[in-house]
């Protein structure tokens, strides 16, 4: 009967693209995943997340609180070099860090583009008042003050 670590990695590509300089290649999950992505593993007891599956297997067992977080960013990642711990707080921070957040135009609610914010701080420093550019735009004077203020939109 094969161990959970021969099962394990009877699952993964170990020779997977190198995402990164100076990184080795990643080791593709190549069994059942997520809807969110990732690799699923089914080590005998429970069925989880690839990523800690493996964190399990060749680190031991993952502290209460903590994450395990990818340095390559690839979801089906489970090579165990590309793994460290964090807590969900790291997680968020790296993905900010990194650019992998959804804003503005990329955010899946968004009803602006970034050229429409433009065009709103624009008409504002020529003089137009925020009501009547929340009256042409559909929104409030709220939206439209807190886009001239930066408070929204600040990265365009």
């Amino acid at each position: 009967m094969a161990t959970v670590e021969e099962r394990f990695r009877g699952k993964v590509n170990i020779l997977g693209p190198i995402v990164r300089p100076g990184m080795t290649p990643c080791w593709v999950w190549t069994a059942s995943t997520r809807g969110n992505g990732y690799g699923q593993f089914w080590d005998g007891k429970k069925c989880g997340p690839a990523h800690r599956a493996s964190w399990e297997i060749f680190f031991g067992p993952i502290p209460d609180g903590q994450d395990v977080l990818h340095k390559c960013d690839t979801r089906l990642c489970v090579n165990p070099e590309h793994l460290f711990l964090g807590t969900h707080l790291d997680n968020m921070q790296d993905m900010v860090s990194k650019g992998r957040w959804a804003h503005g135009e990329t955010c899946g609610r968004s009803k602006r583009s970034a050229a429409t914010i433009r065009a709103i701080r624009d008409l504002h420093a020529a003089g137009i008042s925020q009501a009547d550019l929340a009256r042409n735009y559909g929104v409030t004077t709220g939206y439209i003050n807190q886009v001239v203020k930066r408070r929204i939109w600040a990265h365009v």
